[in-house]
């Protein structure tokens, strides 16, 4: 059978869209070769003597029978390459296999210890991980500068400015407030409740 152009990715299209590039006869027959691989993986069977039987049947080379386990696991299990996703859950699998054989054998301590294992695999004795709030991932930093040229704006002269504000109709407590915010001098000034402030 030849799937050399064939691989799960193309396979997963296929099945979603029913497009592709190879008839739909080769696409099954390529997904019924992956389905046979992933039945021998859940009996246990290594992928040495899984590549064997595909060399035996469908003449394929060892590198390309050993292609196709991976293209099951993935297509199964995970997608792109072989991850630890993957593996957990081929792993659990077994175990849930393992689980059903003690209850058959009515060896209730040996389904608990299997199905908390396979639990375990899945992770599912763990909390989840918590998502981090997009708002918080995307504060804005404000910065706040006091110094003008460094915003590209051209120093205030600070005697025009004291002159000017001399000039004012204001009375000298509110004239040195002035004075203060336009960092001409530090002064102290009494707000309208009596409170003194300093700058």
């Amino acid at each position: 059978m030849e799937t050399s152009k064939i691989d799960h990715i193309k396979l997963q299209i296929w099945i979603d869209t029913g497009k592709s590039d190879e008839s739909p006869s080769v696409m099954i027959k390529y997904l019924d070769r992956l389905e046979m691989v992933r039945a021998m993986i859940s009996k246990y069977e290594t992928p040495g003597f899984i590549a064997k039987v595909l060399m035996k049947i469908d003449g394929y080379t060892r590198n390309g029978a050993m292609s196709i386990i991976s293209e099951s696991i993935n297509f199964f299990y995970c997608s792109n390459d072989i991850k630890k996703e993957a593996w957990r859950n081929i792993y659990a699998e077994r175990l849930d296999n393992a689980a059903l054989v003690c209850w058959a054998d009515n060896d209730m301590e040996g389904y608990k210890k299997m199905i908390e294992a396979a639990m375990k695999a899945r992770r599912l004795d763990q909390a989840d991980k918590e998502d981090i709030p997009y708002d918080l991932l995307n504060q804005k930093t404000i910065l706040y500068q006091l110094d003008p040229e460094k915003m590209g704006i051209k120093k205030v002269d600070r005697t025009l400015l004291a002159e000017f504000i001399d000039r004012l109709p204001l009375e000298e407590v509110q004239k040195n407030k002035l004075r203060s915010d336009g960092g001409i001098e530090n002064v102290s000034w009494t707000e309208e409740d009596g409170t003194e402030q300093q700058s």
